[in-house]
Order: C-alpha cells, then structure tokens, then sequence
C-alpha cells in the first residue's frame, strides 16, 4: 500500500524510531496515521490528557505557556524530527503546556498507549526514548540559559546560526525565517522592538535581511555566537569552539 509505505519511510527518517527492526516498525506503521494541520490549529492544551503522541514531519509547531492576561511564554519550537511534549506522553500525565502549530504541518499520529506499551518492550525504543528527553532537558536548560545571560545580539546570532545550520549545514550564504518575526522575537524572550532593532545591527555589519530572508556577507560571519551543540553540526572543517566563539 502506498499510504503504508510512506508511513514506513516517515518512521524510519524519525529519530526517535531509529534503529528499530522489521517487526516493531510493522506494528508502529499499522497504527500511524500521517496528518496534515493548517496554520494556526491548537493541537492541546495545558491540562488536557494526551491520547495521541505527535512527531513533526515536515513544519513548525510552537509550545508555550499562557496566562489569564494573554501573555506567553514559548518554551519550544519543535520541528521536523521532533516529538510534541514527549515528557507528558511518556509519564501519561495531562499536557504540560499548550501546542500550535506557526506554519502548515504534516504530523504522523501514533496512539500514546501504543508507544509507552513498546518502550516497555523494546530496549532499543527505550533508549531512543531517553536520548530523545535528555535532548529535550538540554533545550530547555539552554533556553533558560540565553535568556538570563546572553545579550539581545547574542541571542539572535545564536539562533541565525542554528537556523543556518538546520537549513543547509551552514553552507548556504541565505538563512529563511521559518515563521514570523513576532513569534521570533517571544521565542528569544524579547520584545519585537528589541528584536528589530538587534536585527539592524546586523545589517549594520553587512548581512541583507529582507522578506524573511538573511543573507550573510561572509561564510563564517556568524560563528562567533556558536557553542558546543551547534559546533558539532559545522561543516567547517577548521572551526573550533574556544571559550564559546568558533573561530575559523
């Protein structure tokens, strides 16, 4: 069946799923359901149980905490690859924050009972499972960690070069905004004000940015807000991180 088969070639390209055998795919891929949302769709909400287990095909889904007043606060853009609010699904508590989703996005759907009766019994899925939360911790310490000691220009450059690293391995000169740039500016912990104003000393030091575009005016002109984790995806040969600067 072609539904079947592209089901099959969408689990195996998840990490989560890698390294699994023929026979726990075959049960994964008899479940699975590959769905398409439109901008804007709420998948939960904070509180709310969570029947499904989502991963993120192809797109961008924002996970956030509200308040009574209308403010937010994001705590994660979770993208291709990735699972939506993996700690709740897997401890089968409610949702620990709300998830949206900030552009077009085909999910593949899994029944969250299903995935905690595998992890159970297959070792291999249980170890994917626990790379995957610790990588999900890592984000969230990181996160807490630019917002309270990293500058407004620190921050944007950071987040410039993991989108560049994500897009093309760093090597392509242009870097596409993959969602709005208000939704950009929270995700940093910073007014939109702040953020327009970071983004004109960029141009200020030669980078082009227009119609959610950036343009780099050198290779490596954003290495010196790369770290440890981003250094691992360069594909500059010579850079190295030293005291938090990856210098080539």
């Amino acid at each position: 069946m072609r539904i079947e088969s592209e089901i099959l070639q969408h689990i195996r390209a998840l990490p989560i799923f890698s390294g699994l055998d023929a026979s726990a795919l075959n049960v994964l891929v008899s479940r699975a359901q590959l769905r398409e949302f439109s901008k804007g769709k709420t998948l939960f909400r904070q509180g709310e149980s969570l029947p499904k287990f989502y991963l993120v095909v192809e797109g961008w889904v924002k996970i956030f905490k509200g308040s009574n007043t209308g403010d937010e606060a994001i705590l994660q853009m979770r993208t291709n690859g990735d699972a939506l609010m993996a700690p709740s699904v897997f401890l089968d508590i409610p949702a620990l924050a709300n998830a949206q989703l900030v552009q077009d996005t085909t999910l593949l759907v899994l029944p969250a009972s299903l995935i905690r009766k595998q992890v159970q019994e297959n070792g291999k899925l249980a170890q994917n499972v626990i790379n995957s939360l610790a990588n999900y911790s890592q984000d969230l310490i990181q996160k807490i960690e630019h917002s309270q000691l990293m500058t407004a220009i620190e921050r944007v450059g950071w987040f410039l070069l993991k989108l560049g690293l994500e897009q093309s391995q760093g090597r392509a000169a242009t870097i596409r905004l993959p969602y709005d740039k208000s939704t950009i500016a929270s995700y940093l912990d910073m007014t939109p004000e702040t953020f327009s104003r970071t983004l004109k000393q960029f141009k200020n030091k030669g980078f082009r940015i227009q119609s959610g575009l950036v343009t780099k005016p050198t290779a490596n002109a954003l290495c010196g807000f790369c770290d440890d984790t981003l250094s691992r995806h360069c594909w500059l040969e010579s850079c190295t991180v030293k005291a938090g600067a990856c210098s080539s």
